[in-house]
């Protein structure tokens, strides 16, 4: 039996949004919220095809209902409903569609207020405060309001509230009079019941209340990112984070789909699926939905495509992607790889804060240079995908093409050693093309026992990296730059643990046997990450290798300082990584 848990910490920046899972969302004209730090309330973001941009923040007061007096263990705070418990009343919110979240507060006395962000202040206008908004109007109103017009309008109100995002203030009103009519108990224990079949297999042996609750976080934290039907991806599909990466993201998408096939496979299935609704013509899949350009990002979709079929046995599914998984691996032999080596390379920008944006490691000091190089990571995702069509391939009775696949990986792993290793300090690097290797120790240099191409030999040797203390062996392992490099440090892909990154190591550890590094491994991943959610409330993007400094605020791309907004938080793969490795810890099947 699944253990019922709800992620119960406040934090700073924590998603709050309609969910596409089991509601509708509007892409195109949609509000997104996150926690403020010190009230209960929410900052407000209005969303549509242009962009997205902060237009007002809205907080409940009420008598001896402030955060502090908040009891966490019987309150729960999820990315579409909040449920906070105080010494005889109760604070609830519940966000009902794109455009609206509706509330209650059973305090006497309660009031709320809405503050507007943007140039154009809030303004009262009978029983409604409205505020004007790039592309339309937020309203709030409550039953029995009043409002008040101080240095900010306030609304006194008695039980339920709502906020709604309208093309006009016509609109606003016709949604609020709906909206306020809203069982908002019925609502917030419909959500929690999703909550609680969501939770994986995993969770009923998991002893560690610490690790549940995060867990329970995990699973919340994948079910906000999911957007329904729009016109360019006519299913549910998924996003790294609602702000402000917003859009279907090709490799985050394939990490989604493996963390929700250890949850609801049908919504595994349609993660993965929508990618393949932007494929172009050429096989050519762009980096994210919305982009134009020629960017793509790394081939783990086969990958993803054989790990749900293993937990679903949906040969359909095979058969629907086979062709196109195909086309897609044919795009990088023609567009990504060296004809003098058969290795493969990114597609380098003269961005200084992200020179490779099509790797998925924007910053890393891999790509300092601006010389073309031969790739560590898409060689290594490059191998695994041929060994894992060959597999499809088979399951589908191809033999011949069983055979062409196996072929194209036995070549690549041997071209990944011969050209990628270095004998003298016994690790994998990149390689200038035509010139010598690009001397970095990076985690990619771990990525070929992912791929299945190192040899026992070779594995011993680059295990003593993985555990040495003055290389990746850090508090929070695996950064994603070697400690004794002079360019380790706290930004982004230049030395913080990255949960993609570590998954893909361990993955590369179990295929090789060594399945108690890789659960220790997976261990200090989890708790690390459970550890930094009771303390902050959110599930960030990476993290800080030595495990001091709070991952919220660590910089990105030389951002940090007053004013910064800080790490995108309630990150989609690290939730869905945080599932995988639960699993693979507590799971009967890993």
């Amino acid at each position: 039996m699944k253990k019922h848990s709800y992620p119960g910490v406040w934090g700073e920046g924590a998603l709050f949004a309609a969910s596409g899972f089991d509601g509708k969302t509007d892409y195109s004209f949609e509000i997104i919220s996150s926690l403020l730090p010190d009230r209960i309330g929410l900052s407000i973001y209005s969303g549509s095809l242009k962009g997205i941009y902060p237009s007002a923040e809205f907080w409940i007061e009420a008598p001896k209902c402030g955060l502090p007096a908040c009891d966490r263990k019987r309150s729960s705070v999820a990315g579409d409903f909040l449920e906070l418990k105080f010494k005889a009343e109760t604070i609830a919110f519940t966000a009902l569609e794109s455009g609206a979240f509706a509330g209650n507060c059973s305090a006497p006395g309660a009031r709320f207020i809405l503050k507007s962000l943007g140039p154009a202040r809030a303004e009262t206008s009978g029983k409604i405060i409205f505020i004007k908004t790039k592309e339309g109007f937020l309203a709030a109103s409550g039953e029995g309001a009043e409002t008040y017009k101080f240095y900010l309008p306030s609304c006194a109100f008695k039980n339920n509230f709502a906020v709604v995002y309208g093309r006009s203030k016509r609109d606003c009103r016709e949604k609020l009079a709906r909206i306020l009519k809203t069982d908002i108990s019925s609502s917030v224990l419909e959500k929690k019941l999703v909550l609680q079949n969501l939770m994986p297999e995993a969770a009923s042996r998991i002893k560690n209340r610490g690790l549940l609750d995060a867990a329970a976080k995990a699973v919340s934290v994948l079910k906000v990112n999911v957007q329904s039907a729009r016109a360019l991806i006519p299913s549910r599909w998924t996003t790294p984070d609602r702000k402000p990466h917003r859009d279907m993201w090709l490799w985050d998408s394939a990490f989604h789909s493996i963390g929700w096939s250890f949850l609801d496979r049908d919504m595994a299935r349609d993660a993965l699926t929508a990618v393949f609704l932007t494929q172009r013509r050429n096989g050519f899949i762009p980096i994210r939905a919305e982009h134009k350009g020629k960017q793509t990002q790394p081939p783990i979709l086969a990958w993803a495509a054989l790990e749900l079929f293993k937990r679903s046995n949906d040969k359909g599914l095979l058969e629907e992607l086979y062709g196109k998984l195909a086309k897609f691996l044919v795009y990088f032999e023609k567009n990504r790889r060296d004809r003098a080596t058969g290795l493969f390379f990114w597609v380098k920008e003269f961005n200084t804060l992200c020179r490779a944006g099509e790797s998925g490691l924007d910053n890393s000091p891999l790509y300092d240079g601006d010389e073309k190089q031969l790739s560590c990571d898409l060689s290594s995702y490059m191998a695994r995908s041929y060994e894992d069509m060959a597999s499809i391939a088979s399951c589908l009775g191809k033999l011949r093409e069983t055979l062409y696949w196996r072929n194209k990986y036995g070549k690549l792993k041997l071209a990944i050693n011969r050209f990628l290793w270095d004998n003298e300090s016994g690790f994998y690097y990149d390689r200038e093309a035509g010139g010598q290797l690009i001397l970095e120790k990076c985690a990619t240099g771990f990525y070929p026992a992912f791929a299945g191409a190192v040899s026992k030999e070779r594995l011993i040797t680059l295990l003593k990296h993985l555990n040495n203390s003055s290389e990746f062996k850090t508090a929070f392992p695996v950064p994603t730059v070697s400690k004794d490099s002079s360019r380790y440090g706290k930004d982004m892909w230049r030395g913080p643990a990255w949960i993609n990154s570590n998954w893909l190591i361990i993955e590369g550890l179990l295929r090789y046997g060594k399945r108690r590094l890789a659960r220790a491994l997976a261990a200090k991943t989890v708790g690390e990450i459970a550890r930094w959610y009771a303390a902050t409330g959110v599930l960030c993007e990476y993290y800080d290798a030595e495990g001091t400094d709070d991952p919220r605020y660590l910089p990105r791309k030389n951002y940090g300082g007053s004013g910064y907004l800080g790490v995108i938080r309630d990150y989609g793969w690290t939730a869905a990584g945080y599932i995988r490795l639960l699993q693979l810890l507590y799971g009967k099947r890993s």
